[in-house]
């Protein structure tokens, strides 16, 4: 028999529903903020460049996002019967498979950043490639287990809005961990790197590990916050932290790619120009010629020229891979 309006379990459960469909509207707003502020920075260093792997990352990182809210709010939002089972069943399912795919493009940027932090050592970039590729051909298969255990039903009442999931499994859960791994590795190498090259390096260098640092401390602990909300919190939030996950590696990496690009223009090496977690020197610092040539080398979206093309005039021990190229 239903449940009446009055059921403290009906009740309970309303709350959450409006709490969630609260929370997507709230990181649609954020989404939205985050690219108008950076949309200056966007068109300069995106849409007028040629199309390269960088480009590509970004455009797809960044406006897939904007695929999977409207899809979340649709799953809580349609009137009671508007939609069928099968139907929220196949709108969740394709929800899923985005965000999914979007973190995996968002943390391959994070291999791309790791990579150029190492100047494109093979010692640090074969097997975190080699990570990243196992722990996405494991994220396939674990979320597709866990799309065969999901089940859409009739909610506990009739005045509720969208569709009910009544059925999951928690499968799901272990891809989070695979994501917890893999940002470690990031989080220890990039560490590691910044350690010893921060006071050594010139002061530029030194806010370029500093800034990529803390982003993916951010990463990290966001990450780790999923994990806790998944394992602890009622199965309702579940889908929020899910897309919370996906909304913050979309906004970083996106800034990563920004700020990499940016940090390559001379004028930025030279004044230290910054917007919000760009790379930037402090006032009255300066960069030695050396490495503002290697700044100035070809950025992650450009596909002409080749590895040393941006780099004539500098000496032969200047000729390695700049810290802010990717390939």
């Amino acid at each position: 028999m239903a449940s009446t309006v009055a059921d403290p379990e009906v009740i309970s459960v309303a709350s959450q529903l409006q709490d969630i469909t609260y929370a997507h509207l709230s990181l649609l707003t954020f989404m939205v903020h985050d690219w108008l502020i950076l949309l200056d920075r966007e068109v300069e260093h995106v849409w007028r460049r040629k199309w390269g792997v960088g480009k590509v990352l970004f455009i797809v990182s960044r406006y897939g996002t904007f695929l999977d809210i409207p899809i979340t709010l649709v799953i809580h939002t349609a009137p009671y019967g508007a939609i069928s089972y099968d139907t929220c069943s196949t709108i969740y399912k394709i929800g899923t498979w985005n965000t999914f795919f979007g973190i995996s493009i968002s943390e391959s940027i994070l291999l791309l950043r790791t990579h150029a932090l190492y100047s494109g050592s093979k010692r640090v970039t074969i097997p975190l490639s080699i990570f990243y590729t196992l722990s996405v051909v494991a994220g396939i298969v674990i979320t597709w287990s866990y799309l065969r255990t999901i089940g859409f039903g009739p909610p506990p009442s009739p005045l509720f809005e969208g569709c009910y999931l009544v059925r999951e499994g928690v499968i799901i859960f272990f891809d989070f961990l695979l994501l917890l791994a893999f940002e470690l590795a990031v989080v220890i190498l990039t560490i590691r790197k910044g350690f010893r090259d921060f006071r050594t390096g010139t002061p530029l260098m030194r806010v370029v590990y500093r800034d990529s640092v803390s982003f993916f401390l951010v990463l990290f602990a966001m990450t780790v916050s999923t994990i806790l909300v998944l394992a602890l919190a009622p199965s309702q939030y579940g889908g929020v932290v899910n897309t919370a996950t996906r909304v913050s590696h979309s906004i970083i990496c996106c800034r990563i790619l920004l700020n990499l690009k940016e940090a390559a223009t001379p004028q930025n090496t030279s004044t230290g120009v910054s917007t919000g977690l760009a790379f930037m020197t402090s006032p009255g610092e300066e960069t030695n010629q050396a490495e503002t040539n290697q700044l100035e080398a070809r950025g992650p979206w450009d596909d002409e020229g080749n590895q040393e093309g941006g780099m004539a005039g500098t000496s032969s021990q200047n000729r390695s891979r700049p810290v802010g190229e990717v390939e």
